[in-house]
């Protein structure tokens, strides 16, 4: 039997997007915990940015109005690598010091998203849900985000590292 050699060929990346008017450029982790994560309960980007303040951050810039998460469903890698890359350290941690309680699935699995997080199958709908909705919210694989062109708006994220890279 020969051994295995993992090789890699390739890299890919998630954007997180927001429609082209919203006045958003930059964002950190605690940011996108507080739109995505499970205490996300707030259904504004006011409350976004309250929790986002009160968990370190100093991004400015933030829109008014409801936010749009319009994202991947739970069967797409994407999804998957969003919750294991910016959502679940953040989120243990939180629970352990009392600040959340985190639900758990049918699965037995604890659910580190937000509770009113409704996924979405297909990439294409998703860079339209955001390009149509002023509000819109949510991340896809970069070459998704990247054939979209100005229809949607790419935000840099803040301290990007090989973990969130």
């Amino acid at each position: 039997m020969f051994p295995f050699v993992e090789l890699k060929v390739a890299f890919d990346g998630i954007a997180v997007m927001v429609n082209p008017d919203n006045p958003l450029e930059c964002i950190s982790k605690d940011d996108l915990y507080a739109i995505a994560g499970p205490e996300s309960e707030g259904n504004t980007w006011e409350d976004a940015q309250a929790l986002a303040s009160s968990l370190g951050s100093t991004t400015t810039g933030w829109p008014s109005g409801t936010i749009d998460v319009i994202a991947p469903g739970t069967e797409s890698g994407t999804y998957g690598s969003f919750i294991e890359i910016v959502l679940e350290k953040k989120a243990e941690a939180r629970a352990e010091e009392g600040a959340v309680s985190l639900l758990v699935d049918e699965n037995g699995d604890d659910v580190f998203i937000r509770t009113d997080y409704a996924g979405q199958p297909d990439d294409n709908v998703i860079i339209e849900g955001i390009a149509s909705s002023s509000n819109g919210f949510g991340w896809v694989g970069f070459a998704f985000a990247t054939a979209a062109g100005d229809a949607v708006k790419v935000l840099e994220v803040l301290n990007p590292d090989t973990e969130n890279v």
